[in-house]
């Protein structure tokens, strides 16, 4: 309403940001698909490739994965 956007990051390995926005199959399809903040991290991307707007204007959020649960390990 006061024309700012918001920039929502889900680091949950269930997928619980995410799946507040889009239905199962719409977050498991960002989760196999390397869309989701788990991919950009690992392989030091700039986050801006992977912001995935969400239906609400000004709303947006970077998708988390299943993945999640070995990033300490990769990193």
């Amino acid at each position: 309403m006061m024309g700012k956007r918001v920039l929502l990051i889900d680091g949950d390995m269930q997928l619980n940001l995410t799946l507040s926005f889009f239905n199962e199959e719409r977050a498991l399809e960002f989760s196999q698909s390397g869309k989701n903040i788990y991919t950009a991290v690992r392989d030091e991307r700039d986050l801006s490739d992977y912001v995935v707007p969400t239906e609400y204007e000004g709303l947006d959020i970077i998708p988390s994965t299943s993945n999640m649960s070995a990033i300490e390990f990769d990193l």
